[in-house]
């Protein structure tokens, strides 16, 4: 009776975690596993490269200026920023990170109107579950540190997996 239970069991959960989307395993290009960042509480995923074990995670805040179309009056805004971070990175070595701003459904549908850094457009959408858009700023990659154009490279192959 146990082993029935049991079985049962693991089929609801089996079901339960493929009908809400959750798909943070992932496989790299040789077939094998990659390293995977998991966020619960915004709901999403990360495939980052092996030679990334041991990253970090920074747990802050973005902010910005949203404009209206005219462009002459701005409402602050703001929102939480994951930033993934290599294990190498050290203050002499500077390494590329990886940020990702937490908008709202309502900051998501005017990211081009929002102003985060110098660029002249808004933060850049890279993925969106049913409560938050996910985002990087403008040129985050544009960067003469270490690893940039291996995080180029990371987002030619959609690792955000938003669930």
């Amino acid at each position: 009776m146990f082993k029935r239970v049991g079985m049962a069991g693991l089929f609801i959960l089996v079901t339960l975690a493929s009908a809400s989307g959750h798909t943070c395993a992932s496989k790299s290009a040789d077939g094998k596993h990659s390293l995977v960042y998991h966020n619960r509480k915004y709901r999403f995923c990360f495939d980052l490269p092996e030679d990334w074990r041991g990253y970090s995670v920074i747990v802050g805040t973005w902010s910005g200026t949203a404009f209206n179309r005219d462009r002459e009056h701005g409402e602050p805004v703001g929102g939480p920023l994951i930033t993934l971070r290599h294990p190498l990175w050290n203050k002499d070595d500077w390494r590329q990170d990886i940020p990702i701003l937490i908008l709202t459904h309502a900051q998501g549908e005017i990211w081009n109107d929002i102003v985060v850094s110098a660029a002249p457009y808004g933060p850049v959408p890279i993925g969106r579950n049913a409560k938050y858009v996910f985002s990087l700023f403008p040129r985050f990659d544009e960067s003469l540190a270490t690893g940039a154009d291996e995080v180029q490279e990371l987002f030619r192959h959609h690792p955000l997996h938003a669930y």
